[in-house]
């Protein structure tokens, strides 16, 4: 089934979304499967000890929700792109889980969707997929890397991913003076 038009669920609101394990207190009956496949990936032994002399972050400029297929969608094409020119001694997370589950109101939209006469009867809507709220400033890929070099090619990685993420980002470098 296709996507559709993620504009109405970037805006970031208070979710009506509950799952229990107790039925009546539910308001959805299930939650929708995770489309982000990994979280970490690289060299995460050496991330965890400091070994990397440079740490860099993409971050949101805006207060927005990110879907976890646009999330998914760029941490594949990042991971593919930094395998094929920096190599294997890198460090890359996603820094943010798509908590909030999406609803949409199913309903016809074709022509004769008039005879349907269904209103807004039943509208709270079935589970439509997942997305993260992200907030200005706050980070939603982590890098470690080690030389300038490296650096300087993941500007260019980020330079042709940044056109999946549905909101304005910057990229973050940061020199570590112990590496």
């Amino acid at each position: 089934m296709a996507i559709k038009n993620p504009a109405p669920y970037r805006k970031i609101q208070i979710p009506y979304t509950r799952k229990s394990r107790v039925k009546s207190k539910a308001y959805i009956k299930a939650v929708p499967p995770q489309a982000v496949v990994k979280f970490v990936m690289g060299n995460s032994r050496k991330w965890n000890t400091n070994g990397f002399a440079y740490k860099i972050r993409i971050i949101a400029e805006k207060n927005a929700q990110i879907r976890d297929a646009a999330i998914e969608a760029s941490r594949q094409q990042i991971l593919r792109e930094i395998t094929e020119q920096i190599g294997n001694d890198f460090y890359f997370a996603v820094s943010t889980y798509p908590h909030q589950v999406l609803r949409e109101h199913k309903q016809a939209a074709v022509a004769q969707a008039d005879r349907m006469s269904q209103g807004m009867a039943l509208s709270f809507g079935r589970t439509a997929g997942r997305a993260a709220q992200v907030f200005r400033g706050h980070p939603i890929f982590t890098f470690g890397l080690n030389s300038e070099e490296a650096v300087s090619k993941l500007r260019k990685i980020y330079n042709i991913t940044k056109a999946k993420l549905p909101i304005t980002t910057s990229l973050k470098v940061i020199k570590e003076k112990s590496a």
